[in-house]
């Protein structure tokens, strides 16, 4: 019985030395965790390149950020242009960012934040590049990608805008405030046109003996739809409206590009080559977004800025880069720029 006891006792000991032990376990990740995040908060530079960092989940690593080797000295009719009105200002670094667009413009929140970076730093910074892939999506959604991209233009940011494989519809409206946009030759541009398809099942649920009714107030509430009987007058409203955004669109064209909208903004498409050889101006030069970065890294400083999506990795990265900070801000700045 004596044993039974003992043996027990220990049992229990141990399952509560265990659960003590857990809650310890958590009770610690949780303060770790809010003292990283508060840490997190804090804006921090990167050593030499001295940019600040507005977001938490903004990355600007070293290993991202390269130098062409053997630098040689070029004319200024060699160097792609991006804007420098001075020396000092042609030794700044160039941001690079990526977009890649789905129907929904799904990353237009993540370059949104990107651009933070860019605009705060724009003292720092030489201009940005924005490497563009899209074949474009939902109206509001590249809309915003638009609004977003004209902070740019805003904060008087030279922006070159590459395409290498399609920058069609929504893709190319978020282009547009690009003071260049550069295209591969095959890359397909332009696209700039409305559409909407509404498959109507109508007939399908009158087979079926299925009665289906919408009640609205207000006359165009409901124009054409699914499972309604498209009118005349339904019909034509929606046709105003696909008018009245594509003039809408037509409108950012011609803002910022020297176009014909009567051959231009037919919502057809070309290669970027076709658009040069038919003299569309819907791009300004042709090459690769590898060839112009190698180009300009040759006189430049490329630092590309991305996004943590990892949330522990994003954590424990903040941790450490600003536990290291210092020391590097420091070393740095005694011996020049030897991290870059």
């Amino acid at each position: 019985m004596a044993s039974f006891l003992t043996t027990l006792f220990s049992l229990l000991q141990g399952l509560l030395i265990t659960g003590l032990l857990g809650v310890g376990f958590l009770l610690a990740l949780v303060i770790f965790r809010a003292f990283v995040t508060g840490l997190s908060r804090r804006s921090i530079s990167f050593g030499s390149f001295g940019l600040s960092r507005y977001h938490r989940d903004t990355l600007y690593s070293k290993r991202l950020a390269r130098s062409t080797p053997n630098r040689q000295t070029r004319t200024d009719a060699e160097i792609p242009a991006v804007d420098a009105t001075d020396s000092a200002s042609s030794r700044k670094p160039v941001a690079v960012l990526t977009f890649n667009g789905d129907i929904m413009a799904s990353d237009r929140q993540t370059i949104a934040r990107q651009i933070d970076e860019v605009v705060i730093n724009k003292g720092r910074l030489q201009g940005a590049v924005v490497i563009l892939s899209s074949p474009g999506g939902g109206v509001a959604q590249y809309g915003q990608l638009y609004a977003e991209m004209e902070r740019f233009r805003k904060e008087n940011i030279d922006l070159t805008v590459c395409v290498d494989t399609v920058a069609a519809s929504g893709g190319y409206l978020g282009s547009l405030p690009a003071n260049r946009i550069i295209a591969a030759p095959f890359a397909m541009v332009g696209s700039i046109g409305v559409v909407a398809q509404v498959p109507n099942y109508r007939k399908l649920l009158e087979r079926l003996g299925v009665d289906y009714r919408t009640f609205t107030a207000g006359k165009y509430k409901r124009t054409v739809t699914t499972t309604g009987e498209d009118t005349p007058e339904a019909v034509a409203h929606f046709k105003e409206q696909l008018e009245a955004i594509h003039k809408q669109f037509t409108a950012a064209v011609t803002k910022y590009r020297k176009v014909d909208p009567d051959k231009a903004c037919t919502g057809a498409h070309w290669t970027a080559q076709e658009s040069m050889d038919q003299g569309l101006n819907l791009v300004d030069e042709l090459g690769t977004s590898q060839e112009f970065l190698f180009k300009l890294n040759a006189d430049r400083d490329l630092i590309f800025i991305g996004s943590n999506s990892d949330p522990i990795g994003r954590r424990i990265g903040g941790f450490v880069a600003d536990m290291l900070e210092p020391l590097v801000s420091r070393f740095s700045s005694r011996f020049g720029s030897w991290l870059q």
